[in-house]
């Protein structure tokens, strides 16, 4: 991820306070990338809400599903629900990295919501954002909205103030300060 990549994403971090989607209250979130099977334990009639997203095949006591096209579909039986998402193999890829990558960082949580790959939470180290940032794939978008504490917003900013200071662009710290506070500029964004 380039420099004004990684700007514009904490820009857009600062700015941003609400939280992820995540299903903890609902069905449990299944991933798979467009084509890839899993098989789910399932009893009954099976009912899913989008059929040109996923693919099922009866196997008795349980379904064979496979990814058919980009997109969230959720899947009801007898015995539970699921949610399953499914997305491009490059997002697919990203996502399965970003989970590995943030499974032990605190306060992050790596989801999908409406087909998009987004990291929420709470930033609690200035480290675990340039592991997350060093880390991605080029070409594949992400959200980043987890929120941070006074402490580490401060840390960000300095670091990025670093930054612009070594990569010779006319502005500073103050075209930082400048982000952080123009909570409009967030929304046309």
């Amino acid at each position: 991820m380039n420099f004004y990549q990684q700007l514009f994403i904490f820009g857009l971090t600062v700015l941003s306070s609400e939280p992820g989607y995540t299903h903890q209250n609902g069905p449990r979130q299944i991933v798979l990338a467009v084509g890839a099977v899993q098989t789910l334990a399932a009893k009954g009639a099976v009912h899913f809400s989008n059929n040109r997203v996923l693919k099922a095949s009866d196997l008795g006591s349980s379904i064979r599903v496979s990814g058919k096209n980009v997109g969230g579909v959720d899947v009801e039986f007898k015995n539970g629900s699921y949610h399953v998402e499914v997305l491009k193999p490059e997002q697919f890829r990203l996502y399965s990295e970003l989970e590995e990558l943030t499974r032990h960082m605190r306060g992050i949580k790596v989801h999908i919501q409406e087909s998009q790959i987004q990291i929420s939470g709470d930033l609690l180290r200035k480290s675990d954002w340039i592991k997350i940032a060093q880390n991605h794939a080029e070409g594949v978008p992400f959200q980043f909205r987890a929120k941070m504490e006074a402490s580490t917003k401060k840390e960000m900013i300095l670091y990025f103030h670093q930054l612009l200071k070594s990569s010779d662009l006319p502005f500073g710290l103050g075209a930082l300060t400048v982000i952080e506070l123009d909570r409009d500029l967030a929304q046309r964004l």
